[in-house]
């Protein structure tokens, strides 16, 4: 899974580590393009984008999966409720998203962000059958849910608008 390759005994934890940091850090900078809105809803989902990285950081550095084969232990617990927590809150910040753009008339961008959150939607629900079910489905949902954010943070910022309101 995606997490493995930060896991306490591998020996790419550092440098994903610092990749997926200075990746989130820039994603952070993306989301100051809502919060300097006048619109309450477009600043909502800033903030919420805000909160939902800085809990993927504060996982990677600081909750790790364990590395052992079969067991869940707490740390791995609390690694899948921090990720799933931070999941439902960047889903939020799309809904107040949507709402921003089309109160804004800005329909390409609105249609951006509904299918993206459904896409996401889908694969995080996927997710969270196959971390209840321990299914090896995980890792295409997980693989899913973030390439489908990705895409969602390269179309927007891509056509954000000149101006922010």
């Amino acid at each position: 899974t995606v997490s493995e390759l930060n896991c306490t005994a591998s020996v790419l934890s550092l440098p994903m580590n610092i990749c997926y940091t200075l990746g989130f850090f820039a994603l952070i900078l993306f989301s100051c393009y809502f919060t300097f809105s006048k619109d309450y809803y477009a600043k909502f989902s800033g903030y919420l984008m805000i909160v939902a990285i800085l809990l993927i950081i504060f996982m990677n550095w600081f909750l790790p999966m364990d590395s052992i084969e079969g067991i869940r232990t707490a740390r791995d617990q609390a690694h899948n409720n921090t990720i799933t927590f931070a999941v439902i809150i960047f889903l939020l910040s799309q809904i107040f998203a949507v709402i921003y753009w089309q109160s804004k008339k800005q329909q390409y961008l609105r249609d951006v962000t509904a299918y993206t959150l459904l896409i996401s939607l889908i694969f995080g629900l996927m997710s969270l059958y196959a971390n209840i079910t321990r299914s090896e489905l995980i890792n295409l949902s997980e693989r899913g849910w973030m390439l489908s954010f990705l895409i969602y943070f390269f179309l927007i910022a891509k056509n954000l608008p000149k101006k922010s309101s």
